[in-house]
């Protein structure tokens, strides 16, 4: 099809991989992890379909879907380590073999976007956006909650805000 777009990835991050002995060595700036946004011990699948019906509308569609093993609780900093926190050492992991992707507390995330993009004038833009997300913990159930999100937006020359993590 004309002016439609497919893309597919899937990343998977095994636990402690972005760790290291100190917080002054691991891969971290501002205490935000570098690599990926939601630090390692996750696997994921995304997709991205992007359609263009008119020369000035353009539809995007966005969803993925991952799960990532957490610590116990996100509050407890000096507990067990699960290998998902950049911020911890190594050193403190639960164990030093048999470690696999999605130990400790399974956060399951489901995250959906919609975004319609009018160009009424050159660099003017109209974006209408709805976002959807659902977020379990096998451990903590707590914890669990969704959320929908609907915005409208007006641009002038600036690139589109994104909302994913």
């Amino acid at each position: 099809m004309r002016n439609l777009d497919l893309q597919v990835e899937f990343n998977y991050i095994r636990p402690f991989t972005y760790q290291h002995e100190d917080i002054y060595t691991n891969y971290q700036h501002y205490q935000q992890p570098l690599a990926h946004p939601m630090g390692a011990n996750v696997a994921e699948i995304l997709g991205v379909l992007s359609y263009q019906p008119l020369p000035r509308l353009m539809l995007v569609g966005k969803a993925f879907y991952s799960e990532q093993g957490r610590d116990a609780t996100a509050q407890d900093m000096a507990g067990q380590n699960n290998g998902g926190n950049v911020l911890k050492s190594y050193n403190t992991r639960v164990s030093e073999y048999g470690n696999r992707v999605g130990q400790g507390n399974k956060s399951r995330l489901l995250h959906t976007d919609f975004t319609a993009t009018y160009q009424p004038r050159l660099n003017l833009f109209l974006d209408a956006k709805l976002i959807a997300r659902q977020q379990t913990y096998s451990l903590t159930p707590a914890l669990d909650g969704s959320e929908l999100y609907a915005s409208l937006a007006l641009r002038w020359n600036i690139a589109q805000r994104l909302h994913e993590f």
